[in-house]
Parts: C-alpha cells; structure tokens; sequence
C-alpha cells in the first residue's frame, strides 16, 4: 500500500486531487486528516514514531491530536477503527520513507475568490463598509495562508524527495498528466487502462475513511473559470489590492505565483508562472 499525506488550505483542490488518485492509483491511499489535519500545519511525524517504536496505534493516534483537524476530536468510533486498521502500515510507511506528501496549492486571487465568492451574495457591495469589512477578513485569510504555505515549505525543504507540490491550475489543465508523472515518479498501479477525471464539484468529505470520488456533486465543474482566470473579471478592483498587500510574495514566488502590479491589469487575464 503507497501512502500520501496531503496538505492545503481550504479550498486549494485537495478534494478534487484525492479523488483523482483514488479514482485512478490501486493500492494507494490519501491521509486528509490522519497523522495530523490536512488544513494544519505538518506534524513532526519522526518525533512520535521514535516515541511510540512499538504501538503503532498509540504512534498514529498521538500525531494526529497533535494538530487535529477540527471534526477529529474526540475520535469517533469509525476513525480509531481506521486508524487501528491502517496504523502499522503507516508507520512502517514512516520509518522506511515510502510516505509522500502532498501539497496543494491555489493562486492567491483565485483562491480568495473561492473562499468568499458567497460571502457578499445578500450585502450591498458597493456600501463602502461592506468593502471595508471584506478586505479585513480578505486581510486575515492572506494572513493565515502566508502561514500555511511557510510551514508548507518547510516540510517541501525537509523531505524534496518525498513531496510533490500540486498547483490547482496546472491539475485542471492536465490531469492526466499529473497522473502519469506521478505514476512514474513513484510507480504506481493504475486501475484500469484509462484514467478517469471527475467532471462534477466534489463534496468535501469529513474524513479519511469516506471515499472522495463517491462524493459527486450534481453540478457540472468548469475548469475554464480558472484557468481563463474568469475570477478576475468579478473581483473588485479594492479586493484584489488588498490581497496583492498582504499576501507574501516573497514566499509565493517559490510557489510560482506573482503579484497583479495593478488593479486595472485583472481585466487582461496575466499568465500564472506556476511551473513547479
């Protein structure tokens, strides 16, 4: 059994990205939430293994209360049973380096616009207070997005041989060819001859034992509305300046993203340099 760790914020593809590997990889599971949330910041797995060398469950259990995703404590019945069932392996998977992290990531404009493209459906957003009061939350989540992708980095810096990073972008545009890298890169098993894409939103699932491909919803999925940067067109011009401000450029250029210069540049759909 080949096992991934993923990592991402809210709303950067990490539903869409575990259904693709369990739709398409056999004998491969994706951890959201064990050995730590997949939204939080890396736990420092080495430290519990050596601490728990001989109770692989007390090792798996331990790591993920250390940084537990928010629907994870008190463990329900169904998520020790998972972890009982998948805790020796995982560890194992630990010690012997075979574990592989991955990490999603959005373009910080798209990925505000996901995370508050409800928020102003019933308020006025031409009330200069709403404004006000949307780039302060806009603020906060760039905020804790430039925190994420810090301890994100730190693990990629850790362990290069052992993560992938995953844009959003170019998954959509090409997944099968995300697919196919990564299966040679770590020789995976397909699961049938062709790979399968799901055209449909996915459900977020609450955690590690339901299934992520089974969590279709009705509506259609238009990837053109990112990778034509569509997003852009509906953002107002006092939004995306308040994320080109607080985002962290710096550490978004290892990422391969790069700052909107001005407001007026979003009608113009710039080009994403995401090339990891």
């Amino acid at each position: 059994m080949r096992y991934f760790k993923q990592y991402g914020t809210r709303r950067s593809g990490t539903n869409f990205l575990r259904a693709l590997l369990e739709q398409n990889f056999s004998n491969t599971t994706v951890l959201m939430h064990t050995l730590g949330g997949k939204h939080n910041p890396p736990v420092n797995l080495k430290i519990f293994s050596a601490q728990f060398q001989n109770d692989s469950f007390a090792f798996v259990e331990a790591a993920t209360a250390a940084e537990p995703a928010e629907n994870c404590l008190p463990f329900s019945s169904e998520q020790r049973q998972y972890m009982m069932d998948h805790a020796k392996a995982i560890q194992d998977s630990v010690r012997n380096k075979t574990l592989h992290f991955l990490i999603s990531v959005k373009e910080p404009y798209a990925w505000i616009n996901s995370m508050f493209k409800y928020w102003l459906n019933d308020k006025n957003e031409n009330d200069p207070e709403v404004i006000d009061e949307f780039c302060k939350l806009v603020s906060i989540q760039c905020a804790e997005y430039n925190a994420a992708y810090r301890s994100y980095l730190e693990l990629f810096q850790k362990y290069p041989q052992q993560t992938t990073i995953v844009h959003y972008h170019n998954l959509i545009k090409n997944p099968f060819g995300f697919l196919n890298g990564l299966k040679s890169r770590l020789s995976l098993e397909k699961s049938s001859e062709t790979y399968f894409s799901p055209k449909k939103i996915i459900h977020p699932t609450d955690w590690d034992q339901q299934q992520s491909h089974l969590r279709l919803a009705k509506k259609d999925f238009d990837p053109d509305y990112y990778l034509q940067r569509k997003y852009l067109q509906s953002m107002r011009p006092e939004v995306i300046d308040c994320i080109s401000k607080s985002i962290d450029w710096n550490l978004m250029a290892f990422y391969g993203y790069e700052k909107i210069n001005s407001v007026s540049c979003y009608k113009t759909k710039p080009t994403i340099n995401a090339a990891i």
